[in-house]
């Protein structure tokens, strides 16, 4: 995804934004994000989510959860980066650009199961119920559950 705003009109917005919290809200598809972990942990302080629900939701293993978070794992696999984006509760548009940042291809509605995952994060299914769902239709479920 191309950023459609120019560097100036960004500082405009920024200028006349009450906060940075709110600039970052609003234009946070603009910006451009230096690691996997950057953008995890603005997603988790935007939506209020702690490290414990974050582990939780995305059925990842703690201590592999805080590796990514402190950027000592840098290429965690597409299936742990799809897990992140249940986590955080993205929608389909916010996984994509999760999974750019990570350097995987972005979703792609012509894959059944990439299309199944795209259904579930835009209309909040949990990461356990797209799994069943993947399963239903004979599909690889996301990560070794």
């Amino acid at each position: 995804m191309e950023n459609k705003k120019s560097t100036d009109e960004l500082r405009k917005i920024l200028k006349s934004s009450k906060s940075y919290n709110d600039f970052l809200e609003k234009e946070k598809d603009e910006l451009i994000f230096s690691s996997i972990s950057e953008f995890i942990k603005i997603e988790m302080n935007s939506k209020n989510i702690k490290a414990t629900e974050l582990i939780r939701r995305s059925n990842l293993d703690k201590g592999y959860v805080y590796q990514i978070l402190r950027g000592a794992r840098k290429s965690p696999s597409r299936d742990a980066v799809l897990s992140l984006a249940f986590g955080l509760t993205l929608n389909s548009n916010e996984a994509d650009k999760l999974l750019r940042i990570a350097e995987y291809d972005a979703l792609y509605i012509r894959r059944p199961r990439d299309g199944i995952i795209m259904h579930c994060l835009d209309h909040g299914v949990s990461l356990t119920d797209t799994n069943i769902m993947l399963s239903e239709k004979d599909l690889e479920p996301i990560g070794k559950f």
